[in-house]
């Protein structure tokens, strides 16, 4: 399964303002500014986000978040990208957990005047109680294991990081687990300090009014086969159907969607009696998609671990928790197939039955 979290809270921090808040803006920015000189002049600005893990601990402990496969849960840090402006052909981003807490505040980059309550780059909380950061521009752990990088080369903006070492030993368990105060996304200390000039990199923020908000993935096989007496779905024409599917379900639920797999073109047979045909699975190398519909942007992509598509003797399911997608949405289910007839055959299906998620 890949199970999102949404942020509680986030904010960019600015160098050079360092007074100011903007934790309700719906841009998230990472820029450099060098002076025409080079040297002296540079100024850079930072991001803060945290997520709640408290249910994830929950769920590991209940046994919920446990893979069918032996292997933990890995997590994921994903942002994705708005706009960019002069960046360079290679740069490097790296995360690290916040060490000391921080509120939020309601500023914006297009307030006059800036707002000043809030964290900033100089203070935690913002310039009334004006408790400071132990180091400006936001105090990270600095124990070996906890920083986290991703090199990027012309290549796709998104941020799309392996942060399990981060979440595991600094937010759910471990030496570092009373430290669950979200985590700081830069620039490399060199790429910081140095005179090259990095350009800005604009991403969607909790703010945002479209489907692009940061998350924090969740991700582990909770897959399961078990053929028993069921045949494989091995005819040329087939169909795939979620039969259980509802048209809209509440934030919190937990579902399990069950799908059939169908000839389209049976061979007529003529008796006395009704029958009704058997059902048939479709194969392991199965799995599922979550797709938006109005924007037709993948949510859920195919994953060969962490989508895979589970049989009982009921038939194919999959199993998912509502809440990882955003609220008042419609959204549809595809279908993947591999290897079914002969190996490397790929198939796709829409089971062409929407749903929407409610608050």
């Amino acid at each position: 399964m890949i199970y999102s979290i949404f942020p509680s809270r986030d904010a960019t921090i600015y160098e050079n303002s360092e007074n100011t808040n903007t934790g309700i803006d719906e841009i998230l920015e990472l820029t450099k500014i060098v002076s025409s000189s080079k040297q002296p002049g540079v100024s850079n600005s930072r991001i803060l986000i945290d997520f709640d893990t408290t249910a994830v601990s929950q769920s590991i402990v209940s046994g919920e978040i446990s893979g069918s496969d032996g292997n933990d849960a890995k997590y994921f840090l994903k942002i994705f990208n708005s706009t960019q402006e002069e960046i360079p052909y290679s740069y490097t981003l790296e995360v690290a957990p916040i060490s000391q807490s921080w509120d939020m505040g309601i500023g914006k980059t297009t307030h006059f005047p800036l707002t000043q309550e809030g964290v900033s780059w100089k203070y935690r909380d913002g310039a009334t109680n004006a408790i400071a950061w132990e180091t400006p521009g936001c105090t990270t752990v600095t124990e070996s294991g906890y920083i986290v990088t991703q090199s990027f080369t012309n290549t796709d903006f998104d941020i799309e990081m392996d942060v399990s070492n981060i979440i595991t030993s600094s937010w759910i368990t471990g030496p570092l687990a009373y430290q669950n105060n979200g985590i700081l996304l830069q620039r490399t200390g060199s790429e910081e300090t140095n005179g090259v000039r990095y350009g800005s990199l604009k991403y969607f923020s909790k703010e945002t009014h479209t489907i692009f908000s940061p998350r924090l993935e969740v991700r582990w096989n909770d897959s399961t086969f078990v053929t028993g007496s069921l045949s494989a779905l091995t005819e040329d024409h087939i169909g795939v159907f979620a039969t259980n599917l509802r048209s809209d379900y509440k934030e919190d639920e937990k579902a399990r969607v069950r799908l059939v797999g169908r000839e389209l073109y049976p061979v007529k047979t003529y008796g006395t009696v009704a029958s009704t045909p058997s059902p048939k699975y479709i194969p392991s190398s199965s799995y599922y998609s979550i797709i938006d519909v109005a924007t037709n942007e993948t949510i859920i992509p195919f994953d060969t671990t962490y989508t895979k598509i589970s049989l009982d003797s009921s038939g194919n399911y999959f199993n998912f928790w509502m809440n990882s997608l955003l609220p008042e949405r419609l959204y549809k289910i595809d279908v993947r197939i591999d290897h079914r007839q002969y190996t490397n055959q790929r198939e796709y299906y829409s089971c062409n039955t929407i749903f929407k998620v409610v608050r």
